[in-house]
């Protein structure tokens, strides 16, 4: 069963996978992204993680991209430029501090909207994480998105799961992106999750993957 969550940001999907995996009898393998904020409250690192039932375990993790917000006393001329939709912008290369064209996948780091992405970083951990999960009954994938776009090692790891006959959940935004396209046409189920239903995709969950009923008092805040 291949099943993945959509919706706005912060409408709660993360939370529904919590409350879901913590019912769980056994650990499931994959991943979960984890935004870090630096001593500053202008610099936020994105990290991949090992996803655990129930909490999410941190390890110290080398960021797969970093983002600098516009107006910031460290960032440069580059870092004020408003971004523009994932969908159409091409990505870049940094070369003495100017955005040049990316000229191939060698050219690993690139700046999508905001983010100063490295997509030698998300291939090598990303990849690290799911070769981890080989065996486990549940992969998480939390989340897919736009900054994966050029790294085409993870993408093609997170494909291959996805046509192999194991249980994944996962979350993927609704962005018209080929990789993310191709994750839902892989999928079993696309479940959009808003305010109204967020409380009862858990339950959904469990009865898509035959699992005993959500019990306790689990609930959103």
């Amino acid at each position: 069963m291949k099943v993945f969550l959509t919706g706005e940001r912060q409408v709660g999907k993360s939370t529904a996978i919590g409350i879901f995996t913590k019912r769980l009898g056994f650990q499931p393998g994959g991943f979960r992204t984890l935004i870090r904020q630096r001593n500053t409250s202008d610099i936020e690192d994105l990290c991949l993680i090992p996803y655990a039932r129930g909490v999410h375990k941190e390890r110290p993790a080398e960021p797969v991209a970093t983002r600098i917000m516009p107006g910031s006393p460290v960032a440069g001329g580059d870092h004020n430029v408003p971004p523009v939709s994932a969908e159409g912008e091409p990505a870049y290369r940094q070369q003495n501090g100017i955005r040049q064209p990316k000229t191939g996948l060698q050219d690993e780091k690139s700046r999508i909207g905001y983010w100063d992405v490295d997509s030698g970083a998300f291939n090598r951990i990303g990849q690290k994480f799911l070769r981890e999960s080989a065996g486990a009954r549940l992969i998480i994938m939390d989340e897919l998105g736009f900054l994966e776009r050029d790294a085409a090692e993870m993408q093609a790891a997170v494909l291959e799961i996805l046509s192999e006959e194991v249980d994944v959940l996962g979350v993927v935004k609704p962005m018209d992106i080929p990789f993310l396209n191709k994750v839902r046409a892989a999928a079993d189920h696309i479940l959009e999750v808003n305010l109204e239903n967020r409380d009862r995709i858990p339950a959904l969950l469990e009865a898509l993957f035959d699992l005993p009923p959500v019990g306790g008092e689990d609930r959103y805040r």
